[in-house]
């Protein structure tokens, strides 16, 4: 059994609480209750961010969950929670140095929070953090310390084979009247994913926002398609416009959720890679 009073309480600090709608409070949650939603998401070559939220899912529906009393969600790199007070023996303190490297907490995301991923899960709370010197072949191990049932730990995620968009270049000016043709290195098994964000001139305001998410599917190394048509279709306001858009090309891998998480969850792994292209009628 890990003992989380004797082992770790040293090692974690005081959470800012987020902004919230009425979240539930942890400490009314079961771990039947629970569901996690995990993402680590690898956006340069040693940079990822770790993102968790949680919800209580109940008979009446679901609520978002946010952390309180002495509850926590941590993550560990490549080792399994336990294991980091239990390998290279001698015990707690000969090991600090190995756990201050390995062992994160995730912190409340707050409105003013950049992180190195585009798409958050929408729920409210969020907890991350973000990882630094992180290679492709880490495994995550992302836990919750509770407070006042059994702890959960060790759901794993691990990242896809990375890889890098080859055409279009940054900053290049493509017609939406053109098919266009994003390419990458690399090839795999995994599901790909495109999410576009940007600006476009619009006739009632100087700049006006929009969104959109293309499932790729299968990793053959290209797609193709008509910005305005198949992808972010444009309202008639904006047809004419000129749109500076950021091409979110993301490749995913699906990590296991422990069974203590009871009402289950989603973990992901994501290579994900950015450019930014300017497009015009």
């Amino acid at each position: 059994m890990f003992h989380y009073r004797n082992h770790i309480s040293l090692l974690l600090i005081t959470l800012l609480l987020s902004a919230c709608d009425d979240p539930v409070p942890s400490t009314s949650v079961s771990n039947s209750e629970l569901q996690a939603k995990i993402r680590v998401t690898k956006t340069s070559s040693h940079t990822a961010t770790v993102t968790t939220s949680l919800k209580a899912i109940i008979s009446t529906g679901s609520e978002d969950v946010e952390l309180d009393g002495d509850d926590h969600l941590l993550v560990s790199i490549d080792s399994e929670l336990e294991n980091l007070f239990t390998e290279n023996s001698g015990g707690l303190f000969e090991n600090t140095s190995n756990i201050s490297t390995s062992l994160f907490e995730l912190k409340p995301r707050q409105d003013h929070d950049h992180l190195f991923e585009f798409f958050s899960f929408d729920h409210n709370p969020e907890y991350f953090t973000i990882l630094e010197n992180i290679n492709d072949n880490s495994k995550f191990f992302i836990s919750m310390i509770r407070q006042q049932d059994t702890n959960i730990l060790d759901s794993e995620v691990s990242l896809p084979t990375p890889f890098e968009i080859s055409s279009p270049t940054y900053g290049e000016t493509i017609s939406r009247s053109q098919v266009f043709a994003l390419n990458w290195s690399n090839t795999s098994t995994d599901n790909m994913e495109l999410h576009i964000e940007g600006t476009c001139n619009s006739t009632e305001t100087d700049n006006e926002i929009v969104n959109d998410t293309f499932n790729i599917g299968n990793d053959v190394g290209f797609v193709s398609f008509l910005i305005g048509n198949n992808v972010l279709i444009l309202p008639n306001r904006l047809e004419n416009s000129r749109c500076n858009l950021n091409l979110h090309l993301r490749r995913i891998q699906t990590g296991t959720v422990v069974t203590n998480f009871g009402s289950g969850g989603l973990a992901e792994g994501i290579q994900q890679r950015t450019i930014s292209i300017i497009s015009v009628p």
